[in-house]
Parts: structure tokens; C-alpha cells; sequence
């Protein structure tokens, strides 16, 4: 039942967020990202904006009620966010090519949930998503890769600077 797979997994965000950092170490970020990004995918192919089809889910319908993607845009953040916090502790050399690969895949996602005309709830958690990435590009050393992240984020935020739910606006 997705309305109910929505809630458990708005549950296990808030767990997340309300556990300290350093207690996060034992949480499979995989295996949080591979779920994660398997449910956008598996949304992406059903999510149709504007006039729902017999194969579509109508992504406009009770407020993003049936979309499990936001949830799960959000999930992916805080895998990246753990990746990149793992990588600072306890890693010497700094690989960051998987984080900015994932990064990349986060943003599509965050392209598609933007949509002016879904739901604001969609919109909301792109930019909660948009908020752990930015946090983890600002400690990141400067780098051509790092540096074309950042402006693909900025104007995305930008975007958001424009929504028309408050709320939107204000994590943008």
C-alpha cells in the first residue's frame, strides 16, 4: 500500500535525522542508496506529468500520495551525506568520483520531482535533498568536477527560489 510505504519511510528519515552523527556509522549507505535509487527508477518509468494514462500514476493525484520518489530523493541525499562523512573519517586518499556520479543521478531525480504542476510534497523533499548535497560540495576541495556539481545545483535552487509554495522557497 504506497500511502503507507510513504509514512514508513517518512519514519525512517526522521529516525535518521534524529540520530547523532557519529552513531550513523553502522547504517549500510549501499544498501540505503541501491533501495533508494531502484524506487526512483522504477517511478520514473510510471510517473507521467499532466494527463494520467492507464499505465501512469497520476503524480498530481492527492497531493504526490502515490509517489514513493520523494521519500526516496531524500533517502539518497542522506546515503551520499553518510559516504561522504564515511570518506572524511576514515579514508587518507579522497575518492569522491562514486559520491559525484551519485550526485549526478540525485540531481535527475530532483529535475523530475520539480515540476511546477506536481506536488508541492515532491518539490519540498528535492529541496531537502538539494540542502545534504550543498552541504556536502562545500567541503569539498575545488575541482572541475566538483565546480560543474555546483553550478548544476545553484541553478536548481534558483529554480526553487521561484515556487510557489512557501515552504519550498524557504529550504531553497
Amino acid at each position: 500500500h504506497i500511502p503507507t510505504l510513504r509514512r514508513l519511510s517518512r519514519c525512517l528519515l526522521e529516525v535518521f535525522q534524529s540520530i547523532p552523527k557519529s552513531d550513523l556509522s553502522s547504517i549500510n549507505y549501499d544498501l540505503m542508496w541501491s533501495i533508494s535509487h531502484e524506487v526512483t527508477e522504477r517511478e520514473s518509468a510510471f510517473l507521467t506529468p499532466g494527463e494520467p494514462s492507464s499505465s501512469s500514476i497520476n503524480y498530481l493525484e492527492c497531493d504526490g500520495g502515490n509517489v514513493l520518489s520523494s521519500n526516496a530523493v531524500e533517502m539518497m541525499a542522506f546515503a551520499i551525506a553518510m559516504e561522504h562523512n564515511d570518506l572524511e573519517t576514515n579514508s587518507t586518499g579522497r575518492d569522491t568520483s562514486r559520491i559525484h556520479d551519485r550526485m549526478r543521478i540525485l540531481l535527475e531525480v530532483v529535475g523530475s520531482l520539480n515540476d511546477p504542476n506536481g506536488s508541492w510534497r515532491s518539490r519540498y523533499s528535492a529541496a531537502l535533498a538539494l540542502e545534504a548535497c550543498c552541504s556536502v560540495l562545500v567541503i569539498e576541495e575545488d575541482g572541475a568536477d566538483t565546480e560543474s556539481l555546483r553550478r548544476k545545483i545553484m541553478m536548481t535552487v534558483l529554480e526553487m527560489l521561484q515556487d510557489s509554495d512557501p515552504d519550498v522557497r524557504t529550504v531553497a
